[in-house]
């Protein structure tokens, strides 16, 4: 097999075809915006029916796992590391799906992902694709700022200056809404909400730059789970 050598002003795309039905990239990019500094390797996973990923390596920081798939059966992706344990359950749907979720790589995680080794594992039995980016902003938009979506979500990034802030949320569907606030370091900050059903309410959440455990001025993105349509209006009082 010829290796073909392109340059592309993005980066260097290198496309490994494991067999007949799955390909796995590794991606390396140069960033297009200066919001953003050169971030690890994009991790692209593209398969059919039930299936396990190679290697590949998350790093400190936050993580953005985009999933997609056409069956009609059970989509299950887990997130394992190289010593076999569960990680996240990253998503567990039946039928098609589309949709994003943020989880946070920390060293001084209990739980969650610490940076390492990780695959993923795949039950499916239709055409799936996996997107995972490691992005790092430098700065990012101010409130107030509004998102909306359907389904699993992550939101751009955001700044959170000291102060009052409020959070209204909404959500029309029948199932689970729950949203999550990571700083760009990936740590979990707060549990906004986490409700069944359709959903109307405001969270005010302190900004200090003396919080323990509370969110402290800087960048932040938000995770969503949820099965409707679902809208967010973050601003500082």
């Amino acid at each position: 097999m010829n290796l073909i050598k392109k340059f592309i002003l993005i980066g260097l795309v290198l496309i490994f075809i494991i067999s007949n039905n799955t390909i796995f990239s590794l991606v390396t990019t140069a960033s297009s915006s200066s919001n953003f500094a050169p971030g690890p390797k994009l991790v692209h996973l593209k398969g059919q029916g039930d299936d396990v990923s190679p290697k590949f390596i998350l790093e400190e920081g936050v993580s953005i796992i985009t999933m997609n798939y056409d069956g009609k059966s059970n989509f299950i992706v887990q997130l394992m590391n190289e010593n076999g344990d569960l990680v996240d359950l990253l998503v567990n749907e039946t039928g098609s799906f589309k949709g994003s979720k943020a989880i946070g790589v920390r060293k001084d995680n209990f739980m969650g992902a610490k940076p390492g080794a990780y695959i993923v594992n795949v039950t499916a039995d239709g055409n799936w694709e996996i997107l995972i980016e490691q992005p790092r902003p430098k700065d990012a938009k101010s409130l107030p700022i509004n998102f909306k979506g359907k389904s699993y979500g992550v939101s751009s990034f955001f700044t959170l200056n000291e102060g009052l802030t409020t959070f209204k949320m909404t959500h029309d569907g029948k199932s689970n809404f729950i949203i999550t606030l990571l700083n760009s370091n990936g740590r979990l900050t707060e549990l906004l909400v986490n409700e069944i059903g359709s959903y109307s309410g405001k969270k005010a959440i302190g900004v200090k730059k003396n919080n323990f455990i509370g969110a402290k001025p800087g960048i932040y993105i938000l995770s969503v789970m949820a099965d409707g349509n679902w809208s967010i209006s973050i601003k500082l009082l």
